[in-house]
């Protein structure tokens, strides 16, 4: 074969794998539209408020300092991929998928640079590469899993051009000091798999035969400083999951069972061709084989260990945890590709390729064409069983209120923070954060509101405490949207439900008017809310038992129940006040208090006489630990849940002429707590 034929032959497969890896990378990311997982938000939208908050160098140093504060990376905990979509989101425009395009241009840049530096055979490589469809998944995936090839890629390239870098030795080794450092720092801000980069150096050591006992003896030192750094200066879970790994040997040879069978099933792992492709090249003649095919054993033996650690016989065997085995063995195999392989071997290596291609192709059609797969599922092979669900409709329903916020000024406020089960950690909608990044921190800010008890969950957007939105919105005059959020779910974290909203807003009576907005939201209720007048809330009158009247009036009654929380007192049946015993007598501007032990939940009530025809204002000061709910005559005007250690809170409110009645909720979790209340009058008559 000439010259001019091999030569045109390479160019055809050059723009074949273009073609082929670009299709369907624009076939993927186009079918998914907005509906994206919300992992991949959460990391952009803090960075994006960060930076608009505290500016550039502040942010920088921010999130360089706080991957070491946590033992598992998410995206937040990074430099990389917050501050630099944040940067996008800020002086750019605003957006959803900056951190799907950050994420694709910086893995096509480090496959790249490793690929050329190894002087594997690039097209070999892409070629392998494209046979995984984890990988094309996880390179526009939101989460950057894929951000364990950098440190990878950087160790591998260290490894591969010193200390043939420059003329000067004393230069080399203070390039390669710097490199490794990078190598350190690419391992702490990118997802955790990336950690295991120590192998590479240790691996080196011990098997490339033209390193001299100098060069050896500084890699095993570059490989013990990287597992201080990654897995003793840092938290990590590396201690207790090798104690779970022997307490579980008994699971492995399932584990190992499971691995397989799960490549063939197609489900959570990946496609078999690129696995097979790396196992066959261990059998090729290469160079550096030894360091090729120790490497490869090291992930795939750490496949089995994590797997084995976690109890991991069901078979979900995580396709992330095989994206680092899938590039040692495109690696593994263009760097066989250089070398003299017989026809019958390259065959072979073709048709692997392209049966791999083929089902790549397969995969995302088959992935489309399942409605149930499709409407909760981002991508296939991006997901474990418990996470990276979507909830279409939900997105659906942001996407639809984003575009209300920004085409209509004026106030927006939601009823859904991060307390709401469909934001809890484990697979979190980010409906706050998709609203926040679809019109940019500077709309958002302006706004933009959200009521959560929790002010943070990985990223921190500014949330409103139900008592912050009576005092600001309910109380004051003025027209703002608010979103209600539907209770249909079931709520495991507490949080207000659509019912205590519809509640607090009756209470107002014509002093509110509400108009419904016309967006077709499926899991809201949209109303534009305007207040006619400004003022504390006039309490409605409430009905005095006729029978022993003097009992329930200026008497604090009290009634306990024993580990129940606050969201369910709210609706218990509590008993009329005769029938409770009179805790202390009451008096103006004098406390009482009462100390409880630990899991013990109660409610304490008076009714007291407003005996002017006019509303007078009251001021109820509190002290209590954990949850404490405050209702004047049926309206909740304090709320504060989950855990809290004990603080003063003070709540004003216009008691209505004649009886009104005052509920304080109170629960306490797992400490002994105390609760203590005083009422005041503000500028009553004298009687």
């Amino acid at each position: 074969m000439s010259i001019y034929t091999l030569r045109s032959l390479r160019i055809f497969c050059v723009a074949y794998l273009a073609f082929f890896i670009g299709a369907i990378l624009v076939w993927r990311w186009a079918s998914r539209g907005i509906y994206v997982s919300g992992w991949g938000l959460l990391e952009s939208a803090e960075g994006t408020r960060f930076l608009f908050e505290n500016g550039l160098l502040k942010s920088l140093s921010h999130f360089f300092l706080k991957s070491r504060a946590f033992q598992y990376w998410n995206g937040d905990n990074s430099v990389i991929y917050p501050v630099i979509t944040g940067f996008l989101n800020n002086y750019v425009a605003a957006g959803l998928l900056w951190e799907h395009g950050l994420n694709l241009t910086l893995t096509a840049a480090a496959t790249f640079a490793c690929a050329t530096a190894l002087r594997v055979d690039r097209v070999a490589f892409y070629a392998a590469l494209a046979t995984s469809s984890a990988v094309f998944s996880s390179s526009i995936f939101g989460f950057p899993h894929v951000s364990a090839f950098f440190p990878w890629s950087a160790a591998l390239i260290l490894i591969h051009i010193f200390p043939r870098a420059t003329n000067w030795p004393k230069l080399n080794f203070v390039y390669e000091v710097l490199g490794w450092y990078l190598v350190g720092e690419l391992a702490l801000h990118g997802y955790d798999l990336g950690k295991t980069v120590p192998i590479v150096p240790l691996v080196a050591a011990f098997t490339i035969a033209s390193y001299s006992a100098r060069r050896r003896a500084g890699l095993l030192s570059v490989s013990i400083a990287l597992y201080y750094l990654c897995f003793v200066y840092v938290p990590s879970s590396a201690s207790p999951r090798t104690t779970l790994f022997f307490e579980h040997l008994d699971v492995l040879p399932t584990v190992l069972y499971r691995f397989v069978a799960s490549l063939f099933q197609q489900q959570y792992a990946d496609l078999p061709f690129l696995f097979a492709l790396g196992l066959l090249a261990l059998f090729l003649p290469q160079r550096n084989r030894f360091f090729w095919t120790s490497l490869w054993l090291a992930q795939f033996c750490f496949i089995l260990f994590v797997s084995t650690a976690d109890g991991d016989v069901t078979g979900d065997l995580k396709s992330r945890r095989l994206l680092l085995l899938n590039y040692v063995s495109a690696l593994a195999i263009a760097n066989a590709w250089v070398s003299q392989l017989n026809s019958k071997v390259r065959a072979i290596i073709v048709l692997l390729i392209a049966a791999g291609q083929v089902g790549v192709v397969t995969t995302t059609w088959n992935f489309l064409a399942d409605p149930e797969r499709y409407k909760t599922r981002e991508l296939p092979h991006v997901n474990s069983q418990g996470d990276n669900f979507i909830n279409r409709s939900l997105i659906s329903d942001a996407e639809k209120i984003a575009q209300h916020i920004s085409s209509l000024p004026g106030k927006h406020v939601l009823t859904i923070g991060y307390s709401n089960s469909v934001e809890n950690t484990t697979d979190p909608a980010a409906v706050p954060e998709r609203i926040y990044l679809s019109n940019g921190p500077e709309i958002s800010e302006q706004r933009t509101f959200f009521i959560g008890d929790h002010t943070c969950r990985y990223s921190c957007l500014r949330m409103l405490s139900f008592q912050t939105f009576m005092e600001q919105f309910l109380k004051q005059k003025g027209a703002f949207y608010l979103y209600i959020y539907s209770d249909k779910w079931e709520w495991d974290e507490k949080g207000f439900r659509q019912a205590d909203y519809y509640r607090a807003l009756d209470s107002f009576g014509g002093k509110l008017q509400r108009q419904r907005c016309d967006l077709a939201l499926e899991n809201f209720d949209c109303w534009k809310i305007e207040v006619s007048e400004s003022d504390l809330l006039p309490q409605s009158p409430v009905q005095v038992p006729t029978e022993s009247p003097t009992q329930s009036l200026n008497t604090w009654t009290l009634v306990s129940f024993d580990k129940v929380e606050v969201s369910e007192l709210r609706h218990k049946e509590v008993p009329p006040p005769e029938s409770l015993p009179p805790l202390a007598a009451f008096s103006w501007d004098e406390a009482f208090s009462k100390e409880f032990a630990k899991e013990t939940s109660s409610i304490a009530t008076v009714t007291f006489l407003n005996p002017s025809d006019r509303p007078l204002p009251v001021e109820l000061k509190l002290r209590a630990n954990d949850e404490v709910i405050v209702e004047v005559n049926g309206l909740i005007v304090f709320a504060r849940a989950n855990n809290h250690p004990a603080t003063s809170t003070s709540v004003r409110f216009l008691s209505s002429p004649g009886a009104n009645r005052v509920q304080v909720f109170y629960s306490n979790h797992s400490n002994e707590g105390g609760l203590s209340i005083a009422l005041s009058k503000i500028g009553w008559p004298r009687s």
